[in-house]
């Protein structure tokens, strides 16, 4: 018997997904139909980054309680059918062409109705806020003349876009607090993110060179390479790198090459935020 093709099933659905369009259009009218797409499209998105946040805020709430772990309380939001696991882990800034944008939009949106959208705005404070709290946390690390690392410059894995790239963002914001060498790599956006930054930082051609060359690096990016680090590389140094895995993609033997510090788990260095 042969196996369906998976295809099969999904050009039906935008078979039936047209058939229905056409049909409401015919009722209601093309223009209420795109204008109901419009909002669905700006209402999923705004929801979605409410969840991050959310899962950001508890995140850092996690950083604070002795036994706390994000991961664990996520985890067990996301078997509530009613919230759903998906885009509900505690790390850092999302970023991108859409999502920001379309937070911002939706509050407009609403104010130009003569209402509001505060959820949507909050989202988005709250999310302006992180970049600013992981730079905290790389500047606590940080010893006299230590230098940074930043692994992961593309908004998200597996693109090389770098809008709104969260990666970009603490690097700046590094060098605006006087970190004076800021080393990074992306395995695809190295390029596209040293025209943003320019001078700010030093392209690295890989993940081990960045090791080589800081004493606390970030993984800003979860790129599935990242949960490997090439620990040869630092075999010989002196003093253990720190490593600030937002992600929590290290597995626990990597403890002995470095100082990892996992956001989402109580932080042995509390800053004042």
């Amino acid at each position: 018997m042969l196996e369906r093709d998976p295809y099969a099933l999904d050009l039906r659905r935008v078979r039936v997904i047209a058939r229905e369009f056409l049909r409401g259009e015919a009722v209601y009218g093309a223009r209420t139909l795109w204008l109901v797409a419009e909002l669905t499209k700006i209402a999923v998105n705004t929801y979605v980054t409410m969840k991050i946040s959310y899962a950001n805020t508890l995140a850092d709430l996690c950083e604070r309680l002795p036994g706390a772990d994000v991961e664990s309380v996520t985890g067990a939001l996301g078997l509530d059918t009613r919230i759903g696991g998906k885009y509900l882990r505690g790390a850092i800034a999302y970023g991108g062409p859409c999502f920001p944008r379309d937070n911002k939009a939706f509050a407009v949106l609403a104010r130009d109705l003569g209402t509001e959208a505060p959820l949507a705005e909050a989202t988005d404070a709250i999310n302006e806020a992180q970049s600013h709290r992981l730079a905290r946390v790389v500047l606590a690390q940080l010893g006299a003349n230590d230098s940074v690392g930043v692994l992961g410059l593309s908004y998200k894995p597996d693109t090389g876009v770098v809008e709104e790239s969260p990666g970009i963002a603490l690097a700046e914001l590094l060098a605006a607090s006087g970190v004076r060498e800021i080393n990074v790599y992306d395995p695809v956006a190295t390029d596209a993110a040293t025209l943003v930054l320019g001078d700010v930082a030093h392209p690295c051609a890989s993940a081990g060179e960045v090791l080589e060359r800081s004493d606390v690096v970030v993984i800003a990016t979860p790129w599935r390479e990242f949960a490997h680090l090439p620990v040869e590389r630092v075999a010989d140094r002196d003093r253990k790198p720190v490593v600030i895995d937002c992600w929590r993609l290290l597995a626990d033997d990597l403890d002995e090459a470095f100082t990892v510090v996992r956001l989402g788990t109580p932080l042995e260095t509390h800053v004042a935020r």
